[in-house]
This record gives structure tokens, C-alpha cells and sequence, in this order.
């Protein structure tokens, strides 16, 4: 019964991912913010070599304050690698194991380009009760060890301080030795690009904060429509101009 509360549990977490598909052109953040330095170090080394410096010198990482009541707690922009984390979030009495296991989930996306793996996490008759427990509703989104913590630091919703305590160096194993089969960005583009081309898209809203139009917005448009085919295999849906020389873009 105690493991059936605890699957419950970790089923209504809070998401540590944003749902939009959302990229930016232009990077906010200026390299990686002081905070975040020691978990950013620390991803590096316990990559074991498949983290190397030029990853990290073209990656930024800060803080940004998400609207009130977001249940987001990081994102991931692939198109300038860099990542948000949720100011409020991180100053909500997290302990360190939580933050880090959210850099690392955002890292795992940013940098080694893995998604919400759906692999069960053991073999033979634990694995049929994982896919059981997918297929019955029990489990959503991603694998479950037997114990009902999350399978992996890039389960779709946060983990508790007790599974990252009791799994710690499971999890750093999986991260950084299930590279091949979950690598997300060009996986998903050269998967779905053709069952969305620009044909079916529907022009996407512009929202303009500058209150003028040039022909750069209009080549930056052409190149965003055509980023969010290739790198989503999705049609853009939104973009917005905040101001010159600066946007953002969401793909459906």
C-alpha cells in the first residue's frame, strides 16, 4: 500500500518542464548564473568525460520569475541553448538534492539533448508490471523503479528529496548512459518534419511590443517558421517581439 501512495504521489508533482515547445533567438542570460555554478560543475564531473568545456562555454543558464502560480520549474531554449529556472521555485525551501536534480534535468535536455524517456526500468517480470502500470493509468509519462520513485532524472515532474537520496548514483548512471536512444532534438525532427510541412501551418499570431515592422522581422519570421518544422517537426505558433533585435517563439 505504501508504494501504491508513493506512485500516486510522484504522479501529481510538479512539472519540471514547460509544455510549449518554446525557443529563443537570442540568449537572455550572460553565461551561468553564480547560484547555479557549483551544480553546473558537478553535472561535468560526474559525466565521466561526456561533458566537455566547449559544451559548457556555449550554454548559459539563470534566473527568471515565471507567472504567478506556474507550475514550471526550468526550460530549456534548444535554439541558443539556455536555460530558465524558476526564481520562485528554487527560494521555496528546496533542498540542495532538489535543485540539483533539476539542473540536471534541464541540463540533460540543453546539453546532452535527451527527452522524457519512456523506457521501463527493469527486465523481465518488473518491467511487465511497469508497462502494466503504464497501460492501467497507475503510471504516467515515464518508468518507475520498483519502489515507486521515477526512473530517471528526466521523468517529466520533479522527484522527492527521498528518491534522489536513495537512487543518487542510479540516477547519474542512467543520465549519462541512455544517450543514444533518447537524443530529442534530432530524433523528433527527422521523425515528424514531414507530417507537418509548412503547407498545413496556420499563420501564427504576432504579438509586437515595439509597434513597428521591418524587413529583418520579416526574414527572422521566414527562419523561426522554418526552425520550428526542423527542430520540432512543429508548425510556429506564436512569436513575439519584445523589443529590437529580440524574440521569442513558441511552436504548437
Amino acid at each position: 500500500m505504501k508504494k501504491l501512495l508513493l506512485m500516486f504521489t510522484m504522479l501529481f508533482s510538479l512539472s519540471s518542464c514547460a509544455t510549449d515547445l518554446e525557443f529563443r533567438l537570442i540568449k537572455k542570460h550572460n553565461g551561468v548564473d553564480p547560484q547555479l555554478q557549483t551544480y553546473v560543475h558537478e553535472f561535468k564531473a560526474l559525466s565521466q568525460g561526456k561533458v566537455d568545456e566547449d559544451d559548457l562555454n556555449r550554454f548559459s543558464m539563470g534566473f527568471k520569475k515565471y507567472s504567478a502560480g506556474s507550475s514550471i520549474a526550468g526550460t530549456c531554449h534548444y535554439g541558443v541553448n539556455e536555460v530558465d529556472i524558476n526564481i520562485e521555485w528554487w527560494n521555496s525551501y528546496k533542498t540542495a538534492s532538489e535543485r540539483l536534480e533539476l539542473v540536471f534535468h534541464e541540463l540533460g535536455h540543453c546539453i546532452l539533448k535527451r527527452g522524457h524517456t519512456e523506457k521501463p526500468t527493469h527486465k523481465g517480470f518488473l518491467a511487465w508490471m511497469e508497462r502494466l502500470g503504464f497501460k492501467i493509468g497507475i503510471f504516467t509519462d515515464k518508468g518507475y523503479i520498483h519502489d515507486g520513485c521515477p526512473a530517471s532524472f528526466m521523468h517529466p515532474y520533479t522527484i522527492s528529496d527521498t528518491c534522489i537520496n536513495r537512487h543518487f548514483h542510479y540516477y547519474i548512471n542512467e543520465l549519462f548512459n541512455n544517450l543514444e536512444e533518447n537524443n530529442y532534438v534530432m530524433s523528433r525532427a527527422s521523425e515528424h518534419t514531414y507530417f507537418k510541412p509548412k503547407e498545413v501551418c496556420k499563420e501564427p499570431e504576432i504579438i509586437n511590443h515595439t509597434e513597428e515592422w521591418t524587413k529583418k522581422d520579416i526574414r527572422t519570421l521566414k527562419i523561426v517558421k522554418r526552425r520550428c518544422i526542423e527542430m520540432y517537426g512543429s508548425c510556429l505558433k506564436v512569436l513575439i517581439k519584445k523589443a529590437p533585435l529580440t524574440y521569442n517563439a513558441i511552436c504548437e
